[in-house]
């Protein structure tokens, strides 16, 4: 495919990050409307001298799910390895490094959110809460020890969470798009960079309205695989980092995620069309390394480095390889992301969005009093 190889032509240390997490406040007021909200960032000012404790409960996926054992087997290749539940479902795999970038993820958003694990308005209390893709479970981890009484069920293809889990969070190895079997009527499903990998959006927000209670929410938290520049005049021309991330975008979709990535743009609609309302979409603005003045924004530019840097390594086989790039182009380009990556004075930032999405309150039935009446019987 040597047409498609001409078109692909190219760390730090660990962070660790300690956060309290309080049950959060209303971010929205009283606002209630069926049409969605844009709540963008404002932009970043940039800086001139900018220089187990185990739990008391049972395992993991095997106590709480009948499968066979073969889906905790894995495969490997490219010098990674992969799930091998439903085989080739996700292109990304599942080792320890790849644990290792879900896991700074998780600080990222936690910093992005000032903490909070979610932000849709779900009450003190929600009672029953689904993390869908959950990877390592780091956030079903912490919802279920910041809502003690509440039931947490974590999904994903992946055998490979932790052993030790909070009494009240369950584990289940499944394919989403599938049957889903452990119960309905959740008051919160959370998605994180999940939705822009499923093949039928539109069925599968059908199956999360469905098991949703009413007045229950979802969210959908991602990071779009783009690339934005603080000032054109920092952009470095043609920048092998952006290159990479929009090879490896293209990637996605020939492998058959064909709606990859799911855009606050578009997501909304689908949203709406699914009878969802209260639909409502935060985004904001994550600088690549710590350029910004904020200084609020310091920690969260040091873990966006970290991930970008991360994100490349899991992105440059399956995606790059999809997309018709050889071993020695996808080493390349690879090299190429990493080193401007390291570029000093090239402002970057990301976006974050956050979607969240009600299904809607069921008006109690009034009956009149014949109704009444009659419903008593003999």
């Amino acid at each position: 495919m040597a047409d498609d190889t001409d078109r692909c032509s190219i760390s730090l240390q660990s962070f660790s990050s300690v956060l309290v997490l309080t049950p959060k406040t209303s971010i929205h007021g009283d606002q209630s409307t069926d049409e969605f909200e844009l709540i963008a960032h404002s932009d970043i000012e940039v800086d001139d001298d900018q220089g187990e404790e185990g739990y008391d409960g049972e395992s993991n996926s095997t106590s709480s799910a009948s499968v066979s054992l073969s889906i905790y087997a894995h495969e490997f290749e490219h010098c990674r390895r992969y799930h091998s539940y439903k085989s080739g479902r996700y292109p990304l795999p599942n080792d320890s490094l790849e644990q290792r970038r879900e896991e700074t993820l998780h600080y990222l958003m936690l910093e992005m959110s000032e903490g909070h694990v979610y932000l849709s308005e779900t009450g003190d209390w929600p009672q029953k809460i689904l993390d869908i893709g959950t990877g390592v479970g780091s956030w079903a981890i912490d919802v279920a020890d910041l809502y003690p009484g509440a039931s947490v069920v974590g999904t994903d293809l992946s055998p490979i969470q932790p052993n030790w889990l909070p009494p009240n969070l369950r584990m289940f190895v499944e394919d989403c798009e599938g049957e889903w079997l452990h119960g309905s009527k959740y008051d919160l499903i959370h998605m994180r960079e999940v939705i822009g990998t499923i093949r039928d959006v539109p069925n599968m927000l059908e199956k999360i309205h469905s098991n949703l209670a009413p007045g229950g929410w979802v969210e959908f938290q991602d990071i779009e695989p783009s690339i934005f520049y603080n000032e054109e005049a920092t952009k470095p021309k043609d920048d092998p980092l952006s290159h990479f991330f929009h090879i490896a975008t293209r990637g996605m979709q020939e492998y058959g995620l064909t709606s990859y990535p799911v855009l606050p743009s578009t997501l909304p609609p689908l949203l709406s069309q699914t009878g969802f309302t209260n639909i409502k979409v935060v985004t904001k603005k994550i600088p690549i390394s710590p350029w910004a003045r904020d200084p609020n924004l310091v920690a969260p530019g040091v873990l966006a480095k970290e991930w970008v840097g991360e994100t490349i390594d899991a992105m440059m086989a399956k995606p790059l390889e999809a997309f018709g790039c050889d071993l020695k182009t996808r080493k390349a380009m690879a090299t190429s992301a990493k080193q401007s990556l390291e570029l000093d004075g090239v402002n970057r930032y990301l976006k974050v969005n956050f979607v969240l999405a009600q299904r809607e309150i069921q008006a109690p039935v009034v009956m009149s009093d014949s109704e009444s009446y009659m419903s008593l019987g003999p």
